[in-house]
C-alpha cells in the first residue's frame, strides 16, 4: 500500500479506513488515544499521527 500525504481533500485518514475495516483496530485506537490524553500529551500530538489522508 502507498501512503500518500495530501490536503483533506478525501476526508479519509488512514486510521479512520483501518477503524471501519480491521476488526478490533477502533477498540485499539481508543485505547491509544486514552493513553496519549494520561501520559499528558497535548491534542495536537494524536491530530498529527492522524494527519495521513488518501
Amino acid at each position: 500500500m502507498k501512503i500518500t500525504y495530501l490536503k483533506q481533500s478525501t476526508g479519509d485518514t488512514l486510521v479512520a479506513r483501518a477503524c471501519a475495516t480491521i476488526d478490533g483496530f477502533n477498540a485499539l485506537y481508543k485505547r491509544f488515544e486514552k493513553r496519549m490524553e494520561t501520559s499528558g500529551r497535548e491534542s495536537s500530538t494524536l491530530q498529527n499521527y492522524n494527519r495521513v489522508y488518501f
